[in-house]
């Protein structure tokens, strides 16, 4: 029997990215950030920065994968990602600090997540509809109703 999804009753709340694991990816991000900075001011590295870009966006994706699979399910998380990589494709928008603005906000996304206010999940367990279907009279009492129509 797999223990490692159970949670107790007393036990606090599972956090998938915790401060340590937050600030390195907030440390990794900026410090990309910084380089593509300086890569944007010299001539070759605007098209340097286009393969730096597909390198770090591979690079964060594993991490994520690592730190938790499900974190890539959520579909902000996947919409921001890569708004990001078009972003960066982008040539005045990249000179922003795009990176580092998308791993802040997988980082609130997730921890939002992990507290039980669940965003867009494309996880079919997770999938609910809120809507409930209409209800549908039962077969009997459509019957007695085709006598007052006459």
């Amino acid at each position: 029997m797999d223990n490692d999804n159970v949670q107790y009753k007393d036990a606090p709340a599972r956090r998938r990215i915790g401060a340590v694991g937050a600030i390195f990816l907030i440390g990794t991000a900026l410090v990309i950030d910084g380089v593509q900075i300086l890569l944007d001011l010299l001539v070759a590295g605007v098209a340097i920065n286009r393969v730096v870009d597909i390198v770090v966006g591979v690079l964060f994706a594993l991490w994520f994968l690592f730190i938790d699979p499900k974190i890539l399910t959520n579909t902000r998380v996947l919409a921001a990602f890569f708004g990001t990589l078009v972003g960066e494709a982008i040539p005045l928008v990249d000179a922003a600090p795009l990176w580092t603005l998308d791993i802040c906000y997988v980082i609130w996304q997730t921890r939002r997540e992990d507290k039980g206010k669940s965003g867009l999940s494309l996880n079919p367990k997770q999938m609910t509809s809120r809507r409930t279907p209409p209800k549908i009279p039962a077969a009997s009492r459509l019957r007695g109703i085709s006598k007052y129509r006459e």
